[in-house]
């Protein structure tokens, strides 16, 4: 498991945010994910040390996360992305059916558990 999503999951289990925070911060070839959506898509945004970040995962390159800065004016910090439980063959599920069917507003994540 890479230092990131080790980073992310100890934030989400306990709220501390210091090793995420670092890997942030210290990130100089932080890698840019050149696919589109629903392949690449939003988990959800946060607020780390005052400044908003995107929380994104990209199914084509293996399920790895990518957090990258943002700015107020486009978070969406009320509003939550694909879930991060989803994974694996569910996950893909759900990309299928985003590819093939019009992207929803609202999505039924109980259908994929």
């Amino acid at each position: 498991m890479n230092k990131l999503k080790l980073a992310w999951e100890r934030y989400l289990a306990d709220g501390n945010a210091a090793q995420l925070l670092h890997l942030l911060q210290t990130a100089s070839d932080a890698k840019r994910c050149i696919h589109a959506y629903p392949s690449l898509h939003r988990i959800c945004d946060i607020i780390v040390e005052k400044h908003p970040y995107r929380v994104m995962r990209c199914v084509a390159c293996n399920e790895t996360l990518f957090i990258e800065p943002i700015s107020f004016e486009v978070a969406k910090l009320d509003q939550p992305g694909v879930p991060y439980r989803l994974n694996g063959d569910r996950l893909r599920q759900w990309v299928s059916d985003e590819t093939l069917y019009a992207p929803k507003e609202v999505v039924d994540w109980a259908k994929y558990d």
